[in-house]
């Protein structure tokens, strides 16, 4: 999965443009921000570190926001979500 991951944030970066490529680049989007920082997190997983390391015990709890990527998918999950953000302060 997390291979599909980074193979759909470097399509979407050729496709859009990393960051200097106008108000579309990809990084200017929220959701694509929480989806890269995902993916870069989840590909940590595969360094043979030992697991006694905080840091990686850490990146693997970020593990958990691999859900919120579905948000993406689905506009009505999205303005659900982004709604009860809103609503925390």
């Amino acid at each position: 999965m997390t291979g599909l991951f980074l193979t759909e944030c470097l399509i979407k970066i050729i496709v859009h443009g990393f960051a200097w490529n106008g108000p579309d680049s990809y990084i200017k989007s929220s959701w694509n921000k929480l989806d890269f920082g995902i993916a870069i997190i989840s590909s940590f997983s595969f360094l043979q570190l030992p697991s006694n390391y905080s840091t990686v015990k850490i990146f693997r709890l970020f593990r958990v926001l691999r859900p919120l990527r579905l948000v993406n998918r689905f506009p009505q999950m999205r303005i659900a979500v982004e709604s009860i953000i809103q609503s925390v302060p």
